[in-house]
């Protein structure tokens, strides 16, 4: 096997056939390319680029990802209409780490060609929000173990972007989950054995979390039912 790298990048890596008598390789050094293209926020959902959804002022990381190493090689911006070229580079695998804060974010795979230019649009998503909090008894505020919290998509509200997903506090109490942008109905259920009696504790709350929201602290506290 024959692996060359040149300042961090991947000239050749193959498997190559040694004769008896020959001790000698060649390896040309390809030309380089590089990607360009529009950012944009798919506002009306079409798959497509409309007036008005190119994003200025996106940041781009370009990161060469062919060895492994997830090498950050070049950090460059959007024009005023959404528009990219990064330098060029030897051919391989790469990630393009795009962010517009605080409200949106994506990471795409191009795959740089010898010599050519790739056209890649790049479409963004919003960025998600870092919720964080404790399970805990409403009546002694004492932490709940293990407790597993739902947040559903709030059918109630027109056009929500919210995205279901469900996380379990740990052994303190304490829990995190990213979510999207959206309105939540958030329950969470523990039954407990108290005295020989079972004992249902409850909650059921509606959170919302707007576009480009700050890190959230919300606690769980989870009412005994009578």
């Amino acid at each position: 096997v024959v692996s060359i790298t040149s300042d961090g990048f991947q000239m050749e890596n193959r498997i190559i056939q040694v004769n008896a008598g020959n001790n000698w390789h060649n390896v040309s050094k390809p030309q380089p390319g590089n990607v360009e293209g529009t950012v944009y926020f798919d506002e009306n959902e079409n798959g497509g680029i409309d007036d008005g959804e190119e994003m200025a002022d996106a940041s781009i990381e370009v990161i060469y990802a062919s060895t492994g190493t997830n090498k950050v090689v070049e950090t460059i911006s959007t024009d005023e209409n959404g528009r990219y070229e990064t330098s060029e580079f030897l051919p391989g695998n790469y990630e393009l780490n795009v962010t517009k804060l605080p409200g949106y974010e994506t990471v795409t795979t191009v795959n740089i060609e010898e010599n050519k230019t790739v056209s890649q649009n790049i479409s963004m998503e919003y960025a998600k929000i870092k919720v964080t909090g404790e399970t805990i008894r409403d009546d002694t505020n004492q932490p709940f173990d293990n407790v597993t919290i739902n947040f559903v998509v709030d059918t109630e509200v027109e056009n929500n972007t919210a995205n279901e997903s469900e996380v379990q506090s740990d052994s303190t109490g304490a829990y995190s989950v990213e979510l999207l942008p959206g309105s939540y109905v958030v329950s969470a259920i523990e039954q407990i054995n108290e005295t020989g009696s079972i004992i249902t504790y409850t909650f059921s709350d509606k959170l919302t979390l707007s576009i480009g929201q700050e890190d959230t602290v919300y606690n769980i506290a989870l009412k005994r039912e009578e």
